[in-house]
């Protein structure tokens, strides 16, 4: 006999035992066991409904289970006022009305309540608990949008050809076999069940198959959340070396949408040249849509940018200008230019016309046309072009107003000499910058922004513009105003 006979008999760990519980209603929760033996997954016992958590006390102390896999809300955050991180992130990766299937924890009643007792009482017993999402794992799982993904919960049709869709789908996907029917699913409690139990399964035996949501630096709570690996996460390109939507973007766009609603009461017909255009659409991170849903709801580029966000996307500054040009049903002129053929080509398909026919960016200074509005965003190009181009955005204000983006770092001495130039100019403008280590943008730069308005608009500005360029959105922005 074995020196660790005891343990072999009380611990056989060729079976590996797995935990799914669907928490739904107070008497419609839904447990299902796996058991996986090396060589096969098979039920240990078929999805069953439970009326009480207590009622999973008496399994869970019979037997030895590795991972549990739980469809509640297991985790929060003390800065978030209604989404988590981690629904947002998975908001993200769905499609459409699929969205709707993710909810705050805020709108669901007391189902994370009864989740979070529900680990009180297993965590005592089994050693893994993680949280997970069934509805959006079958999503990933099924690869392709159907119907009955969207119907199974309140159609027994539709519920039987979900379930002979996913274990057509799953041996060959996850390369194991099965010997699971079907037959023993019958509610679609008790298929969620299933997809939890799986999901524990995998994150034991096949995590590459699992996606982790992120989480808030602050999260508290219980457990990790996992879903089944979505493809769409190896689709997303990137497109820029920062993340866009970040605070210089909040406080660029916020800039360009306050001063294009005042110039558009100025003029019949809007001209607006954007030199430095980038792409009309960006793929952001789920932290850039939190951060707008969770602190920046209050702001007009919210509500614009919200159909976007909702997409994990966020809209750039020629594209912006034309959405809101159209929602106020003004005519306007946008032209545009970028050294990145890609973002040139991406806005000739979406405008129907040409680029600017420049050699960079600032030669529009030197032309004689009139534009109620230039915007330069050069990125961190500045520091070598500053001492040639300030000199003719003063000289463009004789026709034309134009807005400068310039991200610079803390210990550039350029940037402060580019204050000293204003001055000593006598330049008319006015300008913000975030200037806070909680706004640092990747590669640590900080933001500042200046609007320099058009010669006959200083004084009109100075009366009707300027109260409404606010840093609201941050503690501690500054506002320089030389007009």
């Amino acid at each position: 006999m074995s020196e660790n006979w005891f343990y072999d008999l009380v611990f056989d760990m060729s079976f590996l035992h797995f935990l799914g519980i669907d928490i739904a209603g107070a008497e419609n929760s839904w447990v299902c066991e796996l058991t996986w033996d090396e060589k096969k997954l098979f039920w240990q016992k078929p999805p069953y409904q439970i009326r009480a958590l207590g009622e999973i006390l008496e399994t869970v102390r019979n037997k030895d289970f590795v991972c549990c896999a739980i469809d509640a809300p297991l985790s929060f955050s003390l800065e978030a006022q209604k989404w988590r991180l981690s629904d947002i992130a998975l908001r993200c990766l769905l499609r459409g009305k699929e969205k709707n299937w993710v909810q705050s924890p805020n709108s669901m009643q007391a189902v994370p309540l009864r989740g979070q007792q529900l680990v009180s009482l297993l965590r005592p017993h089994i050693g893994t608990i993680i949280e997970t999402h069934p509805r959006a794992s079958l999503a990933f799982i099924i690869k392709e949008e159907i119907d009955f993904l969207k119907t199974y919960k309140t159609s027994l049709e539709a519920l039987h050809r979900l379930k002979e869709k996913v274990f057509c789908c799953l041996p060959s996907l996850l390369d194991i076999p099965f010997e699971i029917s079907q037959a023993e699913i019958n509610t679609d409690g008790g298929l969620d069940a299933f997809i939890c139990a799986l999901i524990a399964f995998l994150y034991i035996k096949n995590y590459k198959w699992l996606y982790k949501l992120p989480m808030e630096k602050d999260a508290r709570g219980f457990a990790p959340f996992y879903v089944f690996r979505p493809t769409t996460l190896s689709k997303v390109g990137k497109q820029v070396k920062y993340t866009s939507g970040n605070w210089g973007d909040v406080l660029k766009h916020s800039w360009l949408m306050t001063i294009t609603k005042w110039l558009l009461k100025q003029t019949s017909f809007f001209r607006y040249a954007d030199t430095f255009c980038g792409f009309p659409v960006y793929q952001t991170k789920p932290q850039i849509v939190w951060l707008f849903e969770e602190n920046l709801r209050h702001l007009p580029l919210y509500k614009i940018q919200r159909p976007y966000l909702q997409e994990c996307q966020y809209a750039g500054s020629a594209y912006l200008v034309k959405l809101l040009c159209e929602s106020k049903r003004k005519q306007c002129l946008i032209d545009f230019y970028d050294k990145n053929s890609h973002a040139l080509r991406a806005y000739e398909r979406l405008l129907q016309k040409p680029a600017l026919p420049l050699k960079d960016g600032y030669e529009i200074l030197t032309w004689s046309e009139n534009y109620d509005l230039i915007l330069l965003d050069p990125y961190a190009d500045f520091e070598q072009d500053w001492k040639r181009v300030l000199p003719l955005i003063l000289q463009k204000q004789i026709n034309s107003s134009l807005l400068l983006f310039v991200p610079y770092k803390p210990e550039d001495k350029w940037y402060n000499n580019i204050w000293s130039f204003l001055k000593e100019a006598r330049a008319k403008y006015v300008a913000g910058e975030l200037n806070s280590s909680k706004y640092l943008q990747e590669e640590n730069y900080f933001f500042s922004i200046f609007f320099f308005p058009q010669r006959i608009l200083q004084k009109i500005a100075r009366k009707e513009l300027v109260n409404k360029l606010k840093l609201d959105f941050v503690d501690d922005g500054k506002l320089t105003i030389c007009l």
